[in-house]
């Protein structure tokens, strides 16, 4: 399997709902940081392999090498958004490809992404993060920039779900905890964003993650992004029912 390789790569490595898509937004307008987006989701496969007028079904190895082509910037560095469970996929796909990846998970990545760093992306407030999560599952509305804002007055019809949002709950801690043992047995010391800061100081905490990745926003580039927060009074409702109605029980 001939890949070639990036100078340097990073994965914002993140769960549901906790600024992801805003954070890649603001390292794609810096123009040295990469193209961070989901590239290796399965169910995303046939979406980019039309993208980049690859065979289909594509071949991994053709698959990867488009997907590190569309994700460098011109400095060479490659960048990636990956939830838990997409990256075993990711590992084991190197693996039945190229007989010479072993060791650990790490070991698998650098053989193919060359000098790899991480950014992990966790929101404090999982109550929020859930009720962020259904909201976007029922509505289908998972961001909104300024050039694709709904018009006003339609609202996509939504409920409350006390038993999904305590799902939801379960799974982004159990998620968390995963990352958090896979960066313990890779031993890696990934760089922290909580979205709470992120929310609060977007342009700073980017740069914090420029710094962690040795790189230098270039004179004059600013900094931006166009999304836009979806949550509003339903939200904060949500959330305080559902903080009330399980301090009841």
């Amino acid at each position: 399997m001939r890949i070639m390789r990036p100078r340097r790569s990073y994965f914002i490595c993140a769960t549901p709902r906790t600024g992801s898509t805003l954070l890649c937004a603001l390292l794609k307008s810096s123009g040295v940081a990469g193209v961070p987006e989901s590239y290796f989701r399965a169910q995303d496969f046939e979406k980019w392999g039309t993208e980049w007028d690859l065979d289909q079904p594509a071949a991994f190895p053709d698959f990867l090498n488009a997907a590190i082509s569309a994700g460098q910037t011109d400095n060479g560095v490659f960048a990636v958004r990956i939830m838990w469970g997409t990256m075993d996929e990711l590992v084991s796909s190197i693996k039945a490809c190229d007989p010479k990846a072993s060791g650990c998970d790490l070991d698998v990545l650098s053989r193919i992404f060359g000098e790899v760093r991480f950014v992990y992306l966790r929101r404090l407030d999982e109550v929020a993060q859930a009720v962020s999560l259904l909201r976007a599952v029922q509505t289908d509305v998972w961001h909104i920039t300024g050039d694709d804002a709904p018009e006003s007055g339609v609202s996509p019809e939504f409920h409350y779900d006390a038993d999904k949002i305590s799902g939801f709950v379960a799974e982004a801690q159990a998620h968390n905890a995963a990352w958090r043992k896979w960066f313990s047995d890779n031993r890696i010391s990934p760089h922290h964003v909580v979205y709470e800061d992120l929310s609060a100081e977007p342009a700073g905490e980017t740069m914090k993650i420029l710094d962690f990745l040795g790189l230098s926003l270039p004179p004059g580039r600013q900094l931006a992004a166009g999304n836009k927060r979806i949550s509003d009074a339903t939200s904060t409702a949500w959330i305080e029912r559902f903080r009330n109605e399980k301090s009841m029980v």
